[in-house]
């Protein structure tokens, strides 16, 4: 079994104006997806949301310039590798409880 990572960010909130700068993203709203890629019904979602530090702008990227590859950037840097990996591990073994249960559930007949 060989389970495939894919990222959504495209979901953010935004304050109007803030500091001169326009559409100025607060929180970013993720979601990370495996998929066992032998039997794509076996998948597992865990996702979250980031806040976004906005106290400094000097590097502000205008919103219509910015593409999800940044916002995953984003909420990768904040999250950490070791909790990214933590969250790949639950997936993991949500998709192989799926692939190959441990529990059954059965109904007795009347």
């Amino acid at each position: 079994m060989a389970i495939t990572y894919t990222w959504d960010t495209k979901t953010v909130d935004t304050y109007p104006t803030k500091s001169g700068k326009s559409d100025v993203i607060f929180k970013v709203y993720w979601q990370l997806k495996g998929v066992d890629d032998t039997a794509e019904k076996n998948s597992s979602v865990k996702t979250g949301a980031e806040e976004i530090d906005t106290s400094d702008l000097s590097s502000f990227t205008e919103f219509a310039d910015l593409k999800e590859s940044d916002t995953t950037g984003w909420v990768k840097d904040i999250l950490g590798e070791d909790k990214i990996n933590g969250y790949k591990v639950i997936i993991d073994e949500v998709i192989q409880e799926k692939a190959t249960p441990t529990v059954v559930r059965k109904y007795v007949s009347e």
